[in-house]
């Protein structure tokens, strides 16, 4: 919390995380590794013609499966905000056009909504499981991003977090994403002026 949070202040959150790590004592742990997409599932979205459309049934496809590990009994919904959704597949539209593209998935027979007036939940109609494995997942932080590189656009994975980072042009040489490259940056300037302080206490 200091370090992430610099608002931080012990003595107004240690009741509340106290009480946060004591509910959470009544859940076990779940871990998800990665999550497994089979031959049929990747030809379905490839008969999407949009490429923008084929991020947002890809990252669709991947959430409902983790939240299929999760909870087994989820059948394959998808329990996140649109927004959050549209970003983490790297689509960037205006408001009013998310749901009428999440609408033509769903003529298309690849989502469906709940019956419910209020829910906004997504259910991902196309899951198949019985194919052949063709990817695992193990990095739901950029799934648009997954699927462009699966797809034979350029990216590199950085090597400090494994996050992926589009090549922008031949003499791209950079081996880290921005966030990683700034901490670096930070690192090898402390580096530099711990040294020079340490020559100055030398004079």
């Amino acid at each position: 919390m200091i370090a992430n949070y610099k608002s931080y202040n012990a003595v107004k959150w240690d009741l509340v995380l106290e009480k946060i790590s004591n509910q959470a004592s009544k859940y076990p742990l779940v871990q998800v590794n990665f999550v497994c997409i089979t031959k049929h599932e990747l030809e379905t979205i490839q008969e999407i013609k949009s490429k923008p459309m084929q991020r947002i049934a890809f990252t669709l496809l991947c959430l409902a499966k983790f939240y299929d590990s999760v909870n087994e009994k989820n059948n394959d919904w998808v329990n996140s905000k649109v927004n959050d959704i549209f970003n983490v597949a790297h689509v960037q539209i205006s408001k009013d056009k998310k749901p009428l593209m999440l609408n033509d998935l769903r003529k298309l027979g690849l989502i469906e909504y709940s019956a419910k007036v209020d829910n906004v939940n997504v259910n991902v109609q196309f899951v198949d499981n019985e194919s052949e494995v063709i990817l695992q997942i193990y990095d739901f932080r950029d799934l648009g991003y997954e699927y462009a590189f699966y797809c034979g656009e350029r990216f590199i994975r950085c090597e400090d977090c494994d996050k992926l980072v589009r090549v922008k042009n031949k003499d791209h040489i950079t081996c880290r994403c921005n966030e990683c490259q700034h901490k670096e940056n930070i690192n090898i300037k402390q580096k530099i002026n711990q040294r020079y302080y340490q020559k100055q206490k030398n004079y």
